[in-house]
């Protein structure tokens, strides 16, 4: 009995060791002076958090949406790293394969920076992430399409994505979207087409409305 008793407290004292030196390594990733420093390794991570992938996803991926703002600072997106922002994006999608949390990051938040090359990665980045499910991600792929078109001027990926998406086929993947490749071929400007591309998706995903707000501005 004794000995069991003593089992589980060392069982509880561990847990509580591992959360307390996961809440250390989060608070020193905010404490640091780079903007995106590299992110930990996934195994140490794990080990930190007892294997909990959900807690460590939901923990990093508020870090990751709130990098460089804090105590009244804002932090332009043209100053951040977006390689390194890739790295972070990555280390999400192997927490976390079918959450839509990175797309929406990427997307919604990270791809309306104003420097072309940024959006660039980003909008690639959506498309290779949406392509795992196209099904599923349609409208972040129809996204990917507008970012690379109209934010990034990159007409090369944009067709690409287009194609891809106007072959998707399943029944709750709206029609419209196969007229994809005409819309990266038109010359409407960004603001006309950002906010088509929002109606259009909102008509088919009105639960969007929140995360695309940005977008349509």
């Amino acid at each position: 009995m004794e000995r069991g008793r003593a089992l589980a407290l060392l069982v509880v004292l561990a847990s509580l060791g591992g959360h307390l030196i996961f809440s250390s390594h989060l608070a020193e990733l905010r404490a640091s002076q780079t903007l995106l420093p590299a992110p930990p390794p996934l195994a140490l991570l794990e080990a930190e958090s007892f294997g909990d992938r959900q807690a460590i996803f939901r923990l990093l991926a508020l870090q990751v949406q709130n990098f460089g703002d804090g105590d009244g600072h804002f932090t332009a997106l043209k100053d951040y790293d977006y390689r390194r922002l890739l790295d972070w994006l990555a280390l999400l999608d192997r927490l976390d394969p079918r959450s839509q949390t990175t797309m929406a990051l990427a997307g919604t938040l990270y791809g309306q920076s104003g420097d072309p090359a940024q959006t660039d990665l980003m909008a690639d980045y959506l498309y290779r992430r949406a392509m795992s499910d196209p099904v599923r991600n349609w409208h972040w792929l129809a996204l990917a399409v507008h970012l690379a078109r109209f934010r990034a001027h990159d007409p090369v990926l944009a067709m690409k994505i287009a194609v891809d998406l106007a072959a998707v086929r399943d029944p709750s993947v709206p029609d419209w979207v196969r007229e994809m490749p005409r819309f990266v071929l038109s010359r409407m400007s960004d603001q006309d087409a950002a906010r088509q591309m929002v109606e259009a998706i909102l008509a088919s995903r009105p639960d969007l409305s929140k995360s695309l707000e940005r977008v349509g501005r």
